[in-house]
């Protein structure tokens, strides 16, 4: 079976999602990885950070085009 990037996008999904509703809240990133993503998630500081990066909409859009 070939390997596809879809979970590791909804992963990351998942993740901008939690820290987006703490940020409305008024936590820093720090604090929201240390109480939230570190435990759940199992993930380092920098792959939390690089998540934050992705576009997931934009790359979930790629993933759909390259599967058709």
């Amino acid at each position: 079976m070939a390997y596809n990037k879809f979970n590791r996008l909804k992963k990351i999904e998942a993740v901008q999602q939690v820290t987006r509703y703490w940020q409305k809240i008024g936590l820093s990133n720090k604090l929201i990885y240390e109480r939230y993503i570190r435990e759940r998630f199992f993930i380092s500081k920098r792959t939390f950070e690089e998540y934050m990066k992705v576009d997931v909409l934009h790359e979930m859009e790629q993933l759909n085009k390259k599967n058709k």
